[in-house]
């Protein structure tokens, strides 16, 4: 069985040819995608305050972890501090 490079979008053992399939997304895609999404949920009050730190974290966390927070650091920060700068 040969393999070649590209992204791994499922593993298992069967018996016979191996197929070529593409992954739809890359993982820092997904990640960013899915922050976007918790990310408007919470500011249209869909999600209870006292889970919004804990999904923040979660997000910060998945981020370091994959190293996707060079990409999507820049997205988050700016609504961000555009809130901020309405505040004052």
């Amino acid at each position: 069985m040969k393999t070649t490079k590209g992204a791994i979008i499922g593993q298992f053992l069967i018996d016979g040819e191996q197929v070529r399939g593409d992954a739809p997304s890359t993982l820092s895609e997904t990640v960013t995608a899915s922050e976007r999404d918790a990310s408007d949920l919470i500011h249209r009050d869909r999600i209870p305050r006292q889970y919004h730190k804990a999904i923040k974290g979660y997000f910060s966390n998945l981020k370091e972890s994959t190293g996707t927070s060079k990409k999507s650091a820049g997205g988050d920060e700016r609504p961000a501090s555009g809130a901020a700068s309405d505040e004052k």
